[in-house]
């Protein structure tokens, strides 16, 4: 299989959220690679596809298990390489560019599957059980923030706000969106580390979608979807 490395770096980043989730188990199938996947806490999880048509060569060859290791290590090398030329089996990983090779063991031990059903919707796969309760259609760094270790959401149909109060800050904002779609009220409150990583993996706008059950955050771009879904804090 050949594929852009800097593509495939940040691939990997994206469905293992930054790492967070760790490891992750890739599943090739038939029309490109899936992830359905919680992370070893069970408070996040995330769904994600990559289409075949991002992999020249494509190969269903089953499952494989990456570690946050692995793909540190593959960031750092084919920095010269267009592609490369991957080659994946239940217990070895080789990458190969023009003038370097790489190869890892890959481990084998068991992953929590995120096992439940799943809804496609306007807002892209989301959990079935828990309903939406508002959506909104966002810059994800409007929800960024570099100070503060938990973050207050507010929505309702006026709108979505933020609020970061710290021992001696004390931080609000009303959040800027591009769509909205809102049948209730409520707020939550995340985990500011959290949020932060998955505002880097959005390239782009995404729905922020709050449920009667976790956070869910929806994003697409070309070939490639994800939702990733976060448990609310207690205060």
């Amino acid at each position: 299989m050949k594929i852009p490395p800097n593509k495939l770096t940040t691939l990997l980043s994206q469905v293992s959220m930054g790492g967070l989730i760790d490891p992750i188990k890739l599943s090739f199938e038939d029309d490109g690679v899936k992830v359905s996947q919680l992370d070893v806490t069970r408070t996040l999880g995330v769904m994600a596809k990559i289409d075949k048509s991002l992999i020249k060569d494509y190969q269903p060859l089953g499952s494989v298990i990456l570690n946050s290791e692995i793909i540190k290590r593959l960031d750092k090398f084919f920095k010269t390489d267009e592609t490369i030329n991957l080659t994946l089996t239940p217990t070895n990983l080789k990458a190969e560019g023009s003038v370097e090779t790489f190869e890892a063991d890959l481990p084998v031990e068991e992953v929590p599957d995120l096992k439940t059903e799943v809804n496609e919707t306007e807002y892209g796969v989301l959990l079935t059980k828990p309903g939406v309760k508002a959506a909104f259609f966002i810059d994800m760094n409007e929800v960024k923030s570099d100070f503060g270790e938990k973050r207050k959401l507010i929505y309702s149909a006026n709108g979505l706000s933020m609020k970061i109060h710290e021992d001696v800050f004390r931080y609000d904002k009303q959040v800027r969106y591009l769509k909205k779609n809102v049948t209730d009220s409520g707020e939550v409150t995340l985990d500011a580390k959290i949020l932060n990583e998955i505002c880097g993996l959005c390239k782009g706008p995404a729905w922020l979608v709050f449920t009667n059950g976790p956070v869910e955050v929806c994003y697409k771009e070309v070939g490639f979807s994800v939702t990733y879904i976060i448990a609310p804090q207690s205060e």
